[in-house]
């Protein structure tokens, strides 16, 4: 039986983009995330809160790990944000990461990349 927290919509402000004038000032991208626990993932006989992920925790985590940074292209960016969580979570597998930008181009709505295990 596989088991999975999915995180939609995970709103994170970054200094992303091509030019300076969009990095100027961090935007939102939003984070989809499905991580996979082991079989033995206690938080599911036990209701405690330390024995899963605290998705407030890991927002704040990936917030603080982008502050650092400033960012040209959301592939680099979604894969810096994948070794992350798999660095902070070694007993959780990252079996699908989504990044969702807004572009600031009038003709796209958003641009999007996905990472899949």
């Amino acid at each position: 039986m596989k088991k999975s927290l999915l995180l939609n919509g995970l709103e994170i402000y970054v200094s992303l983009g091509c030019s300076e004038e969009e990095k100027a000032f961090k935007q939102k991208i939003e984070l989809d995330l499905e991580l996979v626990f082991p079989k033995d993932f206690k938080a599911c006989d036990n209701d405690n809160l330390h024995d899963t992920i605290c998705y407030y925790t890991l927002r704040n985590k990936i917030q603080e790990f982008c502050d650092g940074f400033r960012y040209d292209l959301i592939e680099y960016l979604a894969q810096q944000i994948y070794d992350f969580i798999a660095k902070s979570y070694p007993n959780v597998e990252v079996e699908y990461l989504k990044l969702i930008k807004r572009p600031p181009v009038s003709q796209i709505t958003t641009a999007s990349f996905v990472i899949r295990k």
